[in-house]
């Protein structure tokens, strides 16, 4: 987090529901996910994704270490839920008068 502060944002775990995840992404921001990757691999582990967006029952992520995809929401809640649906929320600073 102190990387995100010396850039000008505030870092902060949130746990969401899908309802606030859907109005973070109404406001343009995009929350870091920590998923557990079981549902898709064959060894649990921890692993973060943004969220990009979420449209019908699909969630765009960025994978940092692949491209863009698209899954369902039934398999991202799947890996979100185990975490408690974590999240890391980036905020600007408010910049002192």
């Amino acid at each position: 987090m102190i990387c995100a502060r010396a850039l000008g944002f505030e870092a902060e775990i949130e746990y969401l529901t899908v309802e606030r995840l859907r109005e973070l992404l109404g406001e343009g921001m995009y929350p870091i996910a920590y998923i557990n990757m079981f549902p898709t691999s064959q060894f649990p582990y921890t692993y973060t994704v943004i969220v990009e967006s979420y449209k019908g029952d699909r969630l765009l992520i960025v994978d940092p270490l692949a491209d863009p995809k698209e899954i369902c929401l039934s398999e991202f809640l799947e890996g979100w839920a185990f975490y408690d649906n974590m999240a890391v929320i980036l905020r600007r600073r408010e910049e002192s008068p």
